[in-house]
């Protein structure tokens, strides 16, 4: 792997994998993101291509200089950095001329933080179970009465092979490991939460009322069991027929 992270003034920097095992997988998403698969684990590299923040100092010198340049005379000397600060002195008066200017007490917090942004941080976290994240398709953490009606559709999409079959090596465990030059740190990945409570009610605003407050789990959709009326009623609704009112098809109830 190549990470390249700086660059001449203005560009940004490269990012790159070279793959020479046959067993490994490589496939480039964008410029700072790459993905590579074995068989059971999927890994992806996230790089910030962006160069380390700087700071401006300059400020901070300035109050320096308003605070104790008694003389005003527009730099510090050993008379006024005396007592706890004449150690202070030593370390900012970079040239030992015996006179402190502004760009001399920026110089110093700039050589400080030097090390800092000059280091290449990596940091690494893991996704959590694929297959599960393939089945919450809401992202809130929990599985749906929809979600676990559906899950057979989305776990085919993991038979690489098409022999009907899922083995372990199809399903990833995904790590992602992310780079970032000084305090330019990597794309941090969020996970979904899990809900310990009920579900918040369905956020969408142009459900009818009556939709709002049948669908008590607050998933947005109102099973049979939710549904205030009899079965003939909850059919004519569930225009779909596939078990469940959904939002939309409370609308489309509401205009007739």
């Amino acid at each position: 792997m190549s990470l390249d992270l700086v660059k001449a003034k203005g560009a940004k920097g490269s990012f790159s994998f070279m793959c020479k095992a046959s067993q490994l997988t490589v496939s480039k998403e964008s410029d700072e993101t790459i993905s590579v698969e074995l068989p059971g684990i999927k890994l992806v590299f996230v790089a910030n291509l962006n160069p380390a923040r700087t700071y401006n100092y300059s400020s901070t010198a300035k109050r320096y200089l308003q605070l104790y340049d008694k003389d005003k005379n527009g730099y510090l000397d050993k008379k006024e950095l005396a007592g706890n600060l004449s150690r202070q002195f030593a370390i900012w008066d970079g040239d030992g001329d015996g006179k402190i200017f502004e760009k001399e007490i920026i110089a110093y917090y700039n050589r400080m933080l030097a090390p800092q942004s000059s280091q290449i941080r990596a940091s690494a976290a893991t996704q959590g179970n694929s297959l599960f994240q393939a089945l919450d398709v809401s992202g809130d953490g929990r599985l749906s009465l929809r979600e676990m009606r559906t899950a057979h559709q989305r776990i085919k999409t993991f038979d690489k092979n098409k022999d009907n079959r899922i083995t372990r090596d199809e399903i990833p465990v995904t790590y992602t490991v992310s780079f970032g030059l000084g305090n330019a740190s990597g794309r941090r990945f969020s996970q979904p939460r899990s809900r310990t409570g009920a579900r918040p009610a369905a956020t969408n605003n142009d459900a009818p009322q009556w939709f709002t407050r049948m669908d008590r789990n607050g998933d947005g959709d109102i099973t049979f069991k939710e549904f205030l009326g009899d079965k003939q009623a909850f059919d004519k609704l569930d225009a779909n027929h596939d078990g469940f009112i959904e939002p939309k098809e409370a609308k489309a109830a509401k205009k007739e």
